[in-house]
């Protein structure tokens, strides 16, 4: 397990090798084939499978899917484990919502989501129709002009009137659309609480209610106070909303039709009424899931390679049309990869290191199941020599194939490099740079050597057309026998990666405690840290246990010499941002995991935001190659400290835009 006090040896191992073990062990794959390949993900990511949402009966079946592969391949469980699922727990939460109206009664859920920024409450009052919920009078646009709705419930329309109108006054993701702009301007108005629909005219049938949240550990039941009146608001079907204007006279379509030609059609609806009610301290539940566990022993049953991937996807929801996330890339593409590398390894002669195969859930809902498994010593990060993880590796969309992780290890490069090559692969080596969105982030963060194999974002990400006839199963085959070449000479005793520490706040990268090099404008050259030092003791702690706004001693030797330095480690950095929420169905638009994401608002002058350009309205997805959200921000900035400068990605008007800043220090109140 991960210690809480780290004493590096003095020695730094070689990290070079010759790539002939990766070439050698290329020819040997045998079994890996582009036709096994998409055996496995056809069934992976069908219709029967339902998505593999974690907890659902599509990732039972996929678990059970991997499962007897492994035993028809001869693997064995994990030492310790009866089987090959090994189960874990979670906690899931729920929101306790109910929602009544003259036209009926409606379940959360099914019929109607709670938006993540509505109130905890009860309301009861007439409802009136808002058009889009717009009020731009300096676009000569106000759905509330002459309407009141004080004391009221407003239904409105998702999106804004004539969105893909070419030079019209609003377009497709304008700041009026979001749904946090639209509650904040009918709460102004006076409104209790907003019913949102998606327009009909312009977007297709089938909406995602489901609203249940897994969470690692048992949340603490804390929220923050609402800073204004009580406001509600929900997102509900076109079945829901269609039966509450029915009063209108008109259609749904009718009435987006009519506003769109500037017809006034707004106004209360004659007997409608809606009751809810928002409770969100319902207690979460702890709940089972599944990560599926294949162990190939080695002579040295102490030392594992572990081949990782993750088989949950987004699951499916009710309605009609296409409604099942079949995650055909992401991720039976990695999980065939998987099982691709077990069945090779299997008809191998046995290793000099115990191989490890594992379908990780929960990945989907913030990297549940492989943090699980290393934190509660599932997997010993002590005795894991090498970490692979095989990411969405079906597509050609990008042109190469991207492999993450040879700056953060010894000797894993070169012969990366030369698997890559013999498998006749399109590739580019991340070098120093990083991103922790999948299942290689735990073992990263509990400093195991790791490599991440991805082959790049595409249209089709988190989206209902991530389909099995899509994938590249020629360029899969050779991903999997460049990752068979890779793994063979870890496996077989021949290399041992250490792990190379990129201490941000220190300025210094870091092997077995020697220094390998340091920035010469950071802190820890300005206390005197030198390249070829070899640090002895952080303070009694593990460098990523000091807190921003503490001072560390160090103890090094430089050559025959003892020093003793201090560096006082940054304060928790600052953005001078307020962070917000992210519009419904904004994340799956355009591909954001669980939990990833914020919007971006009132940019304070002159601070870090302002300096790198950031503008409000820009969703922040991406810190230090790490996915973003409001749950994770601070943690992050406390992680990071003020002073360091760090890569961004944020979304703007559709757009993914790369950016750097130097996080700030918080500013003292008065």
């Amino acid at each position: 397990m991960i210690t809480t006090a780290i004493v590096w040896l003095a020695a730094c191992g070689s990290q070079n090798v010759a790539p002939s073990p990766a070439a050698a062990g290329a020819e040997e794959a045998d079994t890996i084939s582009a036709a096994d390949m998409r055996a496995h993900v056809e069934v992976l990511a069908s219709d029967e499978y339902n998505g593999r949402e974690t907890l659902q009966d599509g990732a039972h079946k996929a678990a059970t899917y991997i499962s007897d592969h492994f035993a028809g391949i001869g693997l064995k469980p994990l030492p310790g484990q009866e089987a090959f699922k090994v189960p874990y727990t979670l906690f899931q939460s729920k929101i306790d919502a109910t929602f009544t109206a003259s036209s009926g009664e409606y379940q959360v859920g099914s019929d109607f989501r709670v938006f993540p920024f509505s109130d905890a409450g009860e309301i009861d009052a007439d409802v009136v129709f808002a058009g889009y919920g717009v009020s731009a009078p300096d676009l000569d646009y106000d759905d509330y002009d002459g309407l009141d709705v004080k004391g009221k419930i407003v239904l409105i329309l998702r999106h804004t009137p004539g969105e893909d109108v070419e030079g019209g006054p609003f377009t497709k993701n304008d700041t009026h659309s979001r749904f946090l702009t639209k509650a904040s301007v009918a709460a102004e108005k006076g409104a209790l609480g907003m019913i949102l629909v998606t327009d009909p005219n312009n977007h297709e049938d089938g909406e995602d209610f489901r609203s249940a949240r897994l969470m690692l550990e048992e949340p603490d039941g804390e929220r923050a106070e609402s800073q204004g009146p009580q406001f509600l608001a929900l997102h509900v079907g076109r079945s829901v909303a269609q039966e509450l204007v029915k009063p209108l006279g008109k259609t749904l379509s009718e009435l987006q039709m009519a506003l769109d030609a500037g017809e006034s059609v707004n106004g209360p609806i004659e007997g409608a009424t809606a009751a809810i009610s928002v409770n969100r301290d319902a207690k979460a539940e702890p709940v089972e899931a599944i990560n599926v566990i294949g162990y190939l022993e080695g002579r040295n049953p102490d030392e594992w390679v572990v081949v990782g991937s993750h088989y949950d996807h987004l699951g499916g929801f009710e309605g009609s049309g296409d409604t099942i996330y079949n995650g055909a890339d992401d991720n039976a593409s990695g999980t065939a990869g998987m099982l691709e590398l077990a069945e090779a390894f299997a008809a191998e002669p046995q290793p000099e290191r115990s191989l490890v195969f594992v379908g990780f859930s929960g990945e989907e809902k913030g990297l549940l199941g492989s943090t699980k498994s290393v934190d509660n010593g599932t997997l010993p990060a002590d005795k894991i020599a090498f970490m692979l993880n095989l990411d969405m590796i079906g597509r050609t969309d990008n042109g190469e194939v991207e492999l993450v992780g040879d700056g953060f290890a010894t000797e894993i490069g070169p012969i990366a490099e030369a698997a890559a090559t013999q498998a006749a692969l399109d590739f580019s080596l991340g070098g120093d740079s990083y991103a922790g969105n999948s299942d290689h982030h735990p073992f990263y963060r509990a400093d195991v050597p790791f490599m991440f194999f991805f082959t790049g974002l595409h249209d089709d990400y988190h989206q209902l057309s991530d389909h099995a006839d899509k994938l590249a199963y020629e360029q899969m085959e050779k991903i999997a026998l460049a990752a068979f070449a890779l793994v063979t000479p870890v496996a077989a005793g021949e290399v041992t990666p250490k792990f190379i520490h990129h201490i941000g706040w220190l300025g210094a990268k870091i092997q077995e405690g020697v220094i390998l090099s340091i920035d010469e404008e950071s802190r820890g050259a300005k206390a005197g840290l030198k390249q070829g030092d070899t640090i002895l003791d952080f303070s009694g702690k593990r460098f990523r246990e000091i807190d921003p706004g503490t001072l560390v001693k160090l103890d090094v030797t430089r050559g025959d010499e003892a020093h003793m330095f201090e560096v006082e480690r940054a304060k928790t950095g600052y953005l001078g941002v307020f962070p917000g929420p992210l519009p419904e169905g904004f994340a799956k638009e355009h591909g954001l995991g669980e939990g990833e994401g914020l919007v971006l608002g009132n940019i304070q002058e002159d601070t870090p935001a302002d300096k790198a350009g950031l503008l409000d309205g820009d969703v922040l997805i991406r810190m230090s190659g790490v996915p973003i959200g409001l749950m994770s921000l601070r943690k992050t900035l406390q992680r990071i400290g003020a002073g360091e400068e760090v890569a961004i990605v944020v979304i703007r008007e559709g757009e993914r835009l790369d950016k750097t800043l130097i996080l700030g220090e918080r500013p003292e109140r008065p």
